[in-house]
C-alpha cells in the first residue's frame, strides 16, 4: 500500500508523483491519496473513497476547516467503472463507506480506520 498526502500542489510535483504512483499501482500496490482540493490532482485517474472536514490553522489555510478527500488511484483502469473492472486494486471490489468512516479489509474482519 502507498499513502500520499497533499502531493498535487504544483504541476511539476503532480507529474512526478503521478508517474511514481502509477508504477506502484501497476506493480500491485493499492494507492490512496489524501487531497484538500488542489488544482493539479488528475481526478480522472482516481475515484473517491471518503471525504472529511479537517480542522486546520487559519493562518495556514485562511479557513478553520478544510474539506479533504481520500482518493484511490485506478491505474490501468482509466475510463473503466471501478466496480466492475477486475484490474483495479481489490479485484474491482470497493470498501464500504458509512457515516464519514472508511472501512478497510483486515485478514479476518472489517475494521474501522480514520484518514487524517
Amino acid at each position: 500500500m502507498v499513502l500520499a498526502g497533499d502531493v498535487f500542489y504544483s504541476e511539476a510535483m503532480a507529474k512526478r508523483m503521478l508517474r511514481f504512483l502509477l508504477r506502484a499501482v501497476r506493480s500491485g500496490a493499492r494507492v490512496l491519496v489524501g487531497d484538500p482540493g488542489r488544482a493539479f490532482l488528475p481526478r480522472e485517474r482516481f475515484h473517491e473513497l471518503a471525504g472529511y472536514d479537517v480542522p486546520v490553522p487559519p493562518a495556514l489555510e485562511s479557513v478553520r476547516v478544510k474539506h479533504t478527500t481520500v482518493w484511490e488511484l485506478d491505474g490501468a483502469c482509466r475510463g473503466s467503472p471501478a466496480s466492475v473492472s477486475p484490474c483495479c486494486s481489490g479485484g474491482g471490489r470497493r470498501p464500504p463507506t458509512s457515516g464519514g468512516r472508511t472501512w478497510r479489509r483486515s485478514p479476518t474482519t472489517w475494521g474501522s480506520t480514520t484518514w487524517w
